[in-house]
């Protein structure tokens, strides 16, 4: 259950602030925030996260959909393995994206630093998910290697 809420309420939090950013500020256009560092900037992103993969936009519907069809079916695996929070982040991050891709053929990234492509919450779910079971991953492998020793 721990899962679904994450990923409600990733999904729901993205498209919140995403729907903010496209009343409020005009596509391409910058709200400064923390000068020099941090701004908010309305565009739109036909890739994958920070802008890679542009014109890819098929497959990345595709792969969306794939995990969230795998975690729908892999639901109780991920539950007993542990991995609750890491797919949640990465399930919401994931449904997040797809919705606007879906609505409107790309995705709105609107958190700006200057030394870095702008983004989205969906992205820093999905960032985060990805790290968390990573950093998961290895520290069961360590514990498992000092078990055997």
């Amino acid at each position: 259950m721990r899962i679904w809420i994450t990923a409600a309420v990733v999904a729901a939090g993205d498209q919140v602030a995403k729907f903010l950013i496209q009343a409020f500020l005009p596509e391409n256009s910058t709200l400064v925030v923390w000068p020099p560092y941090l701004s908010l900037t309305h565009v739109q992103n036909p890739g994958g996260a920070f802008g890679i993969f542009a014109g890819w936009g098929t497959i990345i519907v595709f792969l969306s959909i794939l995990v969230v069809v795998t975690a729908i079916l892999l639901t109780s695996k991920i539950t007993a393995a542990g991995y609750m929070w890491e797919a949640g982040l990465i399930l919401g991050g994931t449904l997040g994206n797809l919705i606007d891709r879906l609505r409107i053929g790309q995705v709105i990234d609107f958190i700006d630093f200057s030394f870095w492509p702008a983004f989205n919450i969906a992205d820093i779910a999905l960032t985060a998910g990805v790290l968390l079971t990573l950093w998961h991953v290895v520290k069961n492998e360590r514990r498992r290697g000092a078990d055997c020793s």
